[in-house]
C-alpha cells in the first residue's frame, strides 16, 4: 500500500487518515478447533484438540475456573507447539479442571476451542484398562497391547485371548504401580493360522478388577507373501547410517535389503539378507559413502515366492561434515551392589574428541571417569568401570564429549538400586518395538534381583519372543527355583521345548496333564503337546474328558 505524497493539498492529518484508511485490514482467525480429554488420572490428564490448517502453533489456558479467572501455575496461553495433545501435569486429585486452546495462525491467535471440563481420579482405586490394537500379527504369533493406570495401587496385569469372547488363555501376569498410564505388552505364540482371535486387557488391585474392552486381530495364512515395516534410521552420521526395518518372512525364505538414496527413486540398494520363519524379525544395515548434509530416502523390500512387498519410504539427513560431537547414554551393564560398566557411544564428528562419562547420586553428578580420545566421523562404542558404590543407592550418569565445536551431553540414565527402574526401562523399550534391546534392562533388573518373579517370567518371554528358546528354558529353570513345581511356569517351560521342536523333553514336564489339570495354561500346552505328535485321537480323548468335568 502507497499513500498519496504529502502536498499543498493535504494537510498532515489527512495524510494520516488517508494511509488509515487504506492499510489492509487483518482477518480474524476464525476458527475454533474441537478439544477433549483422555487419560485422566488422578494428577494428570491429556489435553487433545484437532488440527487447525495452517496452524504454526497452540496455545493452552488450564484452569480450576470455568471462567478463567485463575490458572493452574505454567499453563496460562502456554505455547505447546505444533503438537494436536499435551500432558497436563502436576494436578491435584479428586478435582476439576477447565482446558482451551487457541490455534496460533498468520501471526494471530484463532477463537478459543470450547471449554472442557475434566475431574481427576481420586488418589486410589481401581485400575483403569484400555485394550489397544494388537501388532506384530503374524502367521501363529501376535503382539498384545494395552494400558493400565494402576491408581495408586500395585496392579497385575495381563491379557486374556482366545478364539471366541469366553477367552480360556492368559499371559504372564506383569506387576505396576503408580498414578499414570503405562503401556503393558504381551507376545502371544502357539496361534493357528487364518483364525480371528479375540483379547482384552485385565488389570486387579486391592480396589478391585477391570477388563478392557474386546478386540480382535486375524492372523496370517499359513505361508504368503512377505510383511514389512521400514523403521527409523539410527546413527545417522556424516557419511553413514543404519537403516531399519522389520520382516515377516510369512513361512518362506524371503530375500530382504534396503533401497535408498537421495530421491523416491532411491537407485542404490544394501547387501541381500535372508529370512526364514512366521515372525517378525529385526533387519538392518549399514550404509557408507554418503554425502555430507544431504536429505536421504530409504525403504524395506523383501521378496518370497509369493510375491514381493515394499516398505513405506522414510527419510533421514546427514550431518554436516564437521562439528559438535554426537553422543548416545546406553544402559548400564555388569551392575553389581559396589560397582558397574557406564555404555554409550559417540560419534566424533570430524573432529579429535574428548569422552567421558560423569555419575553420582543425583543429576548434578559430581564424578566423571578417566578421559578417552576418538576420532573419526562413525559411531564409536565407549565404556567405562566404576566402583566404591554404595549398596542400595540409585546413581545418575550421562556420557560427554567434547571438542573443538562444542561439548555435547548425553541423556541421563540410571544406576538403579534396586530391579524397579530397569523393569520399568525394559517396558518401555519393548513397547517401542525394540525388543531385543529390552532384555538388557531386564537382566540387569534380575542381577540386583536374581528372584523377581515378575523379571523371570517377562525376561523368558522376551527371549520367547526372539526365538531365543535355550536362554528362555533357563529363566524359567530358575523361576521354578523361586516357585518349585508352579504348573504355569512348567508348561511355559514345556512350551519352549515344542519351540525347538525338542518333544521328546516338553512330554516328560507334561506327562501329568490330564483332564482333570486346572491349569488353562498347562492343559492348552498339553493339547499343542499332542497336536505336533499328532495324536489327534488322544487330544479328542482329552477334550472330551475335560468338558465331562463341568457341570452342565
Amino acid at each position: 500500500m502507497r499513500c498519496p505524497p504529502l502536498g499543498r493539498v493535504f494537510l498532515l492529518v489527512a495524510h494520516l487518515l488517508v494511509c488509515v484508511a487504506l492499510a489492509p485490514v487483518a482477518q480474524a482467525c476464525a476458527t475454533a478447533p474441537d478439544a477433549w480429554a483422555t487419560y485422566v488420572a488422578s494428577y494428570s490428564f491429556t489435553a487433545n484438540w484437532a488440527e487447525t490448517s495452517g496452524a504454526t502453533s497452540y496455545r493452552l489456558d488450564v484452569s480450576t475456573s470455568s471462567s478463567f479467572s485463575t490458572y493452574v501455575t505454567g499453563y496460562q496461553n502456554l505455547n505447546v507447539g505444533n503438537v494436536t495433545h499435551r500432558s497436563v501435569t502436576g494436578l491435584n486429585a479428586s478435582t476439576g479442571y477447565y482446558f482451551r486452546v487457541r490455534a496460533y495462525r498468520g501471526g494471530m491467535l484463532c477463537l478459543p476451542s470450547s471449554t472442557v471440563h475434566v475431574t481427576t481420579l481420586k488418589p486410589t482405586g481401581p485400575p483403569v484398562v484400555i485394550t489397544n490394537r494388537a501388532t506384530y500379527i503374524a502367521s501363529f504369533s501376535a503382539r498384545l497391547k494395552g494400558t493400565v493406570d494402576p491408581h495408586g495401587l500395585t496392579t497385575t496385569v495381563y491379557f486374556q485371548y482366545g478364539t471366541t469372547m469366553s477367552y480360556g488363555l492368559t499371559t504372564a501376569i506383569q506387576s505396576r504401580t503408580g498414578n499414570t498410564y503405562q503401556n503393558v505388552a504381551a507376545t502371544i505364540g502357539g496361534l493357528t493360522a487364518s483364525t480371528t482371535y479375540h483379547f482384552r486387557i485385565v488389570a486387579t488391585n486391592s480396589a478391585g478388577t477391570r477388563y478392557g474392552v474386546d478386540g480382535i486381530f486375524t492372523t496370517l495364512g499359513p505361508t504368503g507373501p512377505p510383511v514389512v515395516i521400514t523403521n527409523p534410521a539410527t546413527l545417522v552420521a556424516s557419511f553413514s547410517a543404519t537403516l531399519n526395518g522389520s520382516v515377516d518372512p510369512h513361512g518362506l525364505t524371503t530375500t530382504v535389503y534396503f533401497q535408498y538414496g537421495t530421491t523416491m527413486s532411491y537407485g542404490l540398494t544394501t547387501a541381500i539378507q535372508s529370512r526364514t520363519g512366521n515372525t517378525y524379525q529385526n533387519v538392518a544395515a549399514n550404509t557408507s559413502g554418503l554425502a555430507a548434509s544431504t536429505t536421504y530416502h530409504f525403504r524395506i523390500v523383501a521378496t518370497n515366492n509369493a510375491g514381493t512387498r515394499y516398505g513405506a519410504d522414510r527419510t533421514f539427513t546427514t550431518l554436516s561434515a564437521t562439528g559438535p560431537p554426537v553422543v548416545i547414554t546406553s544402559p548400564a551393564t555388569n551392575v553389581t551392589s559396589s560397582s558397574a560398566t557406564l555404555n554409550g557411544s559417540v560419534d566424533p564428528h570430524g573432529l579429535t574428541t574428548n569422552v567421558h562419562f560423569q555419575y553420582g547420586t543425583t543429576t548434578s553428578y559430581g564424578h566423571t571417569t578417566a578421559n578417552q580420545t576418538k576420532t573419526g566421523n562413525a559411531y564409536q562404542n565407549v565404556a567405562a568401570n566404576i566402583s566404591g558404590l554404595s549398596a542400595s543407592t540409585t546413581y545418575h550418569f550421562r556420557i560427554v564429549g567434547t571438542n573443538t565445536s562444542g561439548t555435547t551431553y548425553g541423556s541421563d540414565r540410571t544406576l538403579p538400586g534396586n530391579s524397579e527402574i530397569p523393569a520399568a526401562l525394559g517396558h518401555i523399550t519393548q513397547d517401542g518395538g525394540h525388543v531385543d534391546e529390552s532384555i538388557a534392562y531386564f537382566e540387569q533388573g534380575l542381577a540386583l534381583d536374581p528372584r523377581n518373579m515378575d523379571l523371570l517370567v517377562e525376561a523368558a518371554a522376551t527371549y520367547a519372543g526372539l526365538r531365543q528358546f535355550p536362554d528362555a528354558i533357563k529363566l524359567y529353570d530358575r523361576a521354578l527355583d523361586v516357585i518349585p513345581d508352579d504348573p504355569e511356569l512348567i508348561a511355559l517351560k514345556a512350551a519352549m521345548y515344542q519351540a525347538e521342536g525338542n518333544l521328546q523333553e516338553s512330554a516328560k514336564l507334561l506327562i501329568d496333564v490330564d483332564e482333570r489339570t486346572t491349569s488353562v495354561t498347562a492343559f492348552t500346552t498339553k493339547l499343542d503337546q499332542l497336536r505336533l505328535e499328532r495324536n489327534h485321537a488322544e487330544a479328542i480323548r482329552l477334550l472330551q474328558a475335560r468338558r465331562a468335568q463341568v457341570p452342565s
